[in-house]
Order: structure tokens, then C-alpha cells, then sequence
């Protein structure tokens, strides 16, 4: 491969851009994957059980964003 230095670095760089888009786009992929789809009437069960979402207090969540984009 010829070229210079800085030519390779941007190269390497536009790798590493492209393969960690790859990855996070199969994580995503794979989170999909592997959480199940609820029913209809799953879904009433739970409400049932635990309660309608809007009702929850904000401070019992974590907030995992972060964690998710690595």
C-alpha cells in the first residue's frame, strides 16, 4: 500500500467509524431479537398486576442510554 502516513491514518479511521456503525447496528438488531413481543392481553395482565406505566415514580427508573450506545 503506498501512500502517506496521514492518507493511511484517515483510512484507518474511516474504518473504525464504519465498523463500529456495524457493530452498534447489530447490537440494536440483537436486543430485537432476543426481547419478546407481548400480547395484547400479556399486557392488560401486567397493567394488572404492576399498574399502568404513567403512574410510576421517575425516580425508580435508571436511566441507561448511555450504558446502550457503547
Amino acid at each position: 500500500m503506498t501512500g502517506t502516513l496521514k492518507e493511511r491514518n484517515i483510512i484507518k479511521e474511516i474504518f473504525r467509524d464504519v465498523i463500529n456503525e456495524v457493530i452498534k447496528e447489530e447490537r440494536i438488531n440483537f436486543y430485537q431479537y432476543i426481547i419478546p413481543v407481548a400480547s395484547q392481553s400479556e399486557i392488560s395482565n401486567i397493567e394488572e398486576l404492576y399498574g399502568s406505566p404513567e403512574n410510576y415514580k421517575k425516580e425508580d427508573f435508571v436511566d441507561m442510554t448511555n450504558w446502550v450506545k457503547q
